[in-house]
Order: structure tokens, then C-alpha cells, then sequence
């Protein structure tokens, strides 16, 4: 620290060479002066100056460091970030039909977005691929199905041609008609509830039960069947009306069909339990695991010439869809019972 003696002199020397308020720069050093009374006291501060301005650069070169850094940071971030999203991008790019077999890349953890998407995406598809193979089986069972009752018609007309017993013709003809409808309706039927979510209310099924009864004793009239009938005055049910409809007529549909001539069948209802068994033919542990199958049909039995084998899979899939199940219990050379259970 030095002292000069004050004057306007120095005063205007010290101001001409300012570098920074009341700092100066001689040379190369660095000076800072202030006045205090009559003089003025000097200080060299180079050392001090040169540190600040070493600071000063490091802090420049630091923030240059890191923002390069958080600027490659990021765009890694970023990329690994948006990485499953080009990975799903490119799989819808190449989503046709033939690729709905193929799995959507998922990865990350279970509550992340993009895998979120990925899974409502990969479900939308696997029922688009269901509904797909059941539109395909159903073209090519419908087609095997109807050869025999196309057949069947074109040999009655012809018959009928060359006879001139057009009558019979007639007659034969309305009936393989009557086989083809039936298929077509069934069908038509499994394709729609495989796949649609089904709504239900109370219904009183005692009613419903009656007139089907009614319907199907009058088309089998000459079997001189018995029939047992056990049923409460009600019995509401939680179901689908046209589904409940199907479920009973297919089952009393078989009982009459395959019961031999002045057979028996029994009909129970309880609030649980509905049941429906008939003197059938004693079903062996083999065909019990094919018989609710699609389009499956004992072929060692001349009674499996009728129908197409769709009834009861027809049957078991509504009463799965009602969350609700059905059994079979055959008993030889005595009965068959198949019983819904209403329980959930």
C-alpha cells in the first residue's frame, strides 16, 4: 500500500488510465486506488485481478462443459425415451392381415404410457385376429356342412324331374331347405355371441320354458315320448332372453331327438339348478370329451347323420358367457342328464 499526496493532477492521470471504476491498469499490473483525506493510497491488486479473471474463464469453460453435456444428455434421454415408440410406430407400419399373429414390443415398466397403448393395442388386435380365424372357419365349415344338404336337394330335383312325382319332390326338397336354414342360423348365431358382450335382466324363464316345450313336443308327436316335467310356478333368472331361448331349446331339442321311441326324458328346475335327462344311448367317457366340440358328431352311431354337431357347443358357449356352467352325467343303458348350474 502506497500514498501520494493529492492533487488535480494525479487526479486526471489516475482517471485517464481507469480499466475499472477505481481500479487501474499500469503495464501489466493491476492498481486500485482510493482517496482518504489529502492523499491518495495505491494498492497493487494484480494477483488478486488475475485470479478473478482464471475464475472467470473456468466458470465460461464449465458452462460450456455442461450444457454441451446436458444437451447430448438429452437427446439420449430422448431418444432411449422415444426408442419404444419408434418400435411401435414401425410395427403398425407393418400391420396387415397376415402380421396379427406377430406380438407388439412391449417393454418398460407395467405403468408406462407407451406400454399401456401397446397392450390395449395388442389386445384390439388378438380379438381382430379371433373374430378373423372364426370368419374363416365359419366359410369353410359352412361350405363342408352344406354339401350333403345341397346334395340331398339337387337329388330330389332331379329325382323328382325324372319321376314326375313332383309332389314327393316337393316335399323332400322343403326339408333339405329347412336343413340348410337351420345351419345357416346356427351359424349365424355362434358367430354373433362369441364375441359380443351380452347384456342381461331378470327374466321369468317358467314361461319361456313352457312354450318351448309346447313347440318342440309338437314336432316329435309320433315318438310317443313321456315327459316328466317338474317346474316352480317362477323362477326369475338373470340372462339373455334370445340366449336362454337357445340354451333350452338346443337341449330339449336333443333330448327329443336322440330319444329312442316311447322314451322318457325329465325336465327339473330349481333356482340353481336346471337339468334335462332323457333314455338316451349311453355317451362314453371318449365322446363326452368331443360332444360339446364344434362340429364334432359320433360317426359310429346312425343317429349322427342328424344335425351338424353345433347344438351343445352352441349351448355351452352362452351358458360360459353367463359365467355359469353345464355338466353331463351318463348313465349306462339308463339316462343322460345334462344340468345347468345357475349358481355363480
Amino acid at each position: 500500500m502506497e500514498e501520494i499526496p493529492y492533487s488535480a493532477e494525479v487526479i486526471t492521470l489516475l482517471q485517464d488510465n481507469v480499466f475499472f471504476s477505481n481500479i487501474l491498469k499500469v503495464d501489466d499490473q493491476y492498481l486500485m486506488f482510493q482517496k482518504v483525506n489529502n492523499t491518495i493510497r495505491v494498492c497493487n491488486i494484480t494477483g488478486l485481478m488475475e485470479a478473478q479473471q482464471k475464475m472467470i474463464i473456468m466458470f465460461l469453460v464449465l458452462l460450456i462443459f455442461f450444457s454441451v453435456g446436458t444437451y447430448f444428455l438429452s437427446l439420449i434421454f430422448v431418444r432411449t425415451s422415444l426408442k419404444d415408440i419408434h418400435l411401435l410406430v414401425d410395427y403398425v407400419k407393418k400391420l396387415n392381415i397376415n402380421t396379427l399373429h406377430e406380438p407388439v414390443p412391449l417393454s418398460g415398466p407395467e405403468d408406462d404410457e407407451i406400454r399401456i397403448i401397446g397392450q390395449s393395442l395388442q389386445q384390439t388386435l388378438s380379438t381382430i385376429k379371433e373374430q378373423t380365424d372364426s370368419l374363416k372357419d365359419f366359410v369353410t365349415h359352412a361350405s363342408h356342412e352344406l354339401k350333403t344338404p345341397l346334395m340331398s336337394l339337387s337329388a330330389v330335383i332331379d329325382a323328382g324331374e325324372k319321376t314326375g312325382n313332383h309332389e314327393k319332390a316337393f316335399i323332400e326338397a322343403k326339408t333339405s331347405l329347412k336343413s340348410i336354414n337351420t345351419l345357416f342360423e346356427t351359424l349365424l348365431s355362434i358367430t354373433k355371441w362369441e364375441y359380443q358382450k351380452i347384456k342381461t335382466a331378470p327374466l321369468d324363464i317358467v314361461p319361456v320354458m313352457k312354450h318351448l316345450l309346447d313347440e318342440v313336443q309338437k314336432n316329435y308327436k309320433k315318438k310317443l315320448i313321456s315327459c316328466e316335467v317338474q317346474l316352480p310356478k317362477t323362477c326369475v333368472l338373470e340372462t339373455n332372453e334370445d340366449m336362454f331361448h337357445i340354451i333350452f331349446f338346443n337341449l330339449l331339442e336333443n333330448a327329443y331327438k336322440y330319444t329312442p321311441h316311447e322314451g322318457n326324458i325329465k325336465i327339473t328346475l330349481s333356482c340353481t339348478t336346471l337339468s334335462i335327462s332323457n333314455s338316451w344311448a349311453w355317451i362314453s367317457k371318449e365322446q363326452a370329451m368331443h360332444i360339446r366340440d364344434k362340429f364334432w358328431k359320433d360317426h359310429s352311431k346312425q343317429s349322427s347323420k342328424e344335425g351338424f354337431g353345433l347344438g351343445l357347443y352352441l349351448v355351452q358357449l352362452l351358458v360360459k358367457k353367463h359365467h355359469r356352467s353345464i355338466a353331463m352325467k351318463s348313465i349306462p343303458e339308463q339316462l343322460t342328464t345334462f344340468s345347468i348350474n345357475f349358481k355363480t
